[in-house]
């Protein structure tokens, strides 16, 4: 098991899909996501172009360092090689026994069951990869959608009690390596 967070020699793959790590060529996927209004809608505010080229620079700087604080990868589908979404190992506490996890995809990428796939192959490659004990997801309470999803993979709902109002109104999913 290796604490290195070096995401760029990373690969993990599932059945249908390629999970590699963040490279220069994926800055447009990045910023088609992240200043999309219907991907961003549970997510958060969405960016501007300025600001999510700006924060793609930072990941990609930051995936170079160590300890990485954030660990962005890009989900390929494999029969076509086209990249179609991204996920993310972030948090990371001190000891790095918890960290976060999440996953967006673009929107013809959505309802094949890749989201699925692709968080579950994050987290068999974070438990595999890191010492976490734990690996939270939060998400809207207002997106049953991914609270299936989440719960499927094997995520336990942590409170029912749901933080924060309308669409940001947030529920706090975790996995144990257990």
């Amino acid at each position: 098991m290796t604490t290195d967070t070096k995401a760029p020699t990373f690969r993990y793959q599932t059945s249908r899909l390629t999970l590699r790590g963040l490279e220069e060529a994926d800055e447009a996927l990045f910023c088609r996501l992240f200043c999309d209004a219907d991907t961003m809608r549970f997510v958060g505010d969405r960016l501007t172009p300025k600001q999510a080229c700006r924060l793609f620079n930072e990941l990609l700087a930051s995936a170079h360092g160590r300890p990485a604080s954030q660990w962005f990868l890009v989900v390929v589908e494999t029969s076509s090689q086209k990249a179609i979404g991204l996920c993310a190992i972030s948090q990371f506490d001190e000891a790095m026994t918890r960290a976060e996890a999440g996953i967006m995809l673009e929107s013809e990428a959505r309802s094949r069951g890749y989201a699925r796939e692709g968080l579950g192959g994050l987290v068999e490659a974070t438990f595999a990869s890191f010492p976490v004990r734990e690996i939270g997801v939060t998400c809207s309470s207002l997106n049953p959608v991914v609270e299936r999803m989440v719960s499927s993979i094997g995520f336990s709902l942590c409170d029912e009690h749901a933080t924060g109002t309308g669409p940001l109104s947030l529920k706090k999913w975790t996995i144990r390596r257990d």
